[in-house]
């Protein structure tokens, strides 16, 4: 986390910049203080059901369980950016899905891109049939090393346009 990391593009004009300031230092003063200011939208975060379901749950509503358990990392490098990523690219990986497993999709992309505005730009995306494949498959966690949400590229948000936010937090 550091003042002014890059956040996504429909936050840019809305929420304040991140910003990160170390009031006292463990070893100049004995003791470290800071201050953080962020939207939570920044860097790695969980989104709850609240954040597009009206009257759907937030992350303190939640059980603590909904958040451990045994995961499965799907690697979907093989996606070029701008492209979704397709049920087709993670059927493979249904040998060894279980219901109520956390699954995480690897494409690499924040390795390479993050700290760009190619990140959020240019990033694959998270296609409709997959969100819905990761609902079919019982996935209790979804995460993602990329910008989920094609709907999400625009510097305008428009919550009609977030199908995977709804296909996955509509169903837990």
């Amino acid at each position: 986390i550091t003042s002014g990391m890059s956040v996504p593009p429909g936050n840019r004009k809305t929420l304040p910049p991140v910003e990160f300031r170390l009031y006292k230092d463990a070893k100049r003063d004995g003791i470290q203080v800071g201050f953080y200011q962020s939207g939570i939208h920044a860097g790695t975060h969980l989104d709850a059901p609240r954040h597009i379901v009206p009257g759907g749950k937030t992350i303190d509503q939640l059980p603590l369980d909904q958040f451990l358990g045994k995961g499965w990392c799907i690697d979907c490098s093989m996606v070029q950016p701008n492209q979704p990523v397709t049920a087709e690219m993670l059927e493979p990986a249904k040998k060894y899905m279980r219901s109520g497993m956390m699954v995480f999709l690897y494409t690499g992309w924040s390795d390479k891109m993050f700290g760009t505005d190619q990140y959020w730009t240019d990033s694959p995306y998270l296609g409709e049939d997959a969100a819905q494949w990761l609902v079919d498959q019982g996935a209790k966690i979804a995460g993602f090393d990329f910008f989920q949400e094609i709907g999400a590229k625009s510097p305008v948000l428009n919550p009609e346009t977030f199908q995977v936010h709804k296909i996955l937090l509509e169903n837990g």
